[in-house]
């Protein structure tokens, strides 16, 4: 048994395809490093392959200013 999970869509999103660090980091206007540093708190999971993925739709929702009331906005 692994401790790994898979990585599944969010709920009403089943079209869109997990984004890498590097999609999310352009995404998100910020670097690489600073993506890579604050994956596990922005929602990343790593695949059954060793490779970290996240949900655009997660994206979304931690990205918006309304939604970051007691901690700092990503945008």
């Amino acid at each position: 048994m692994t401790t790994q999970q898979a990585v599944q869509p969010a709920a009403g999103a089943q079209d869109e395809r997990p984004m890498t660090l590097q999609e999310a980091a352009a995404y998100l206007g910020f670097s690489y490093s600073t993506i890579y540093a604050y994956r596990k708190q922005i929602g990343f999971q790593l695949t059954k392959r060793g490779r970290w993925r996240v949900w655009p739709s997660r994206l979304a929702c931690i990205s918006k200013k309304d939604n970051n009331v007691a901690r700092l906005s990503m945008r």
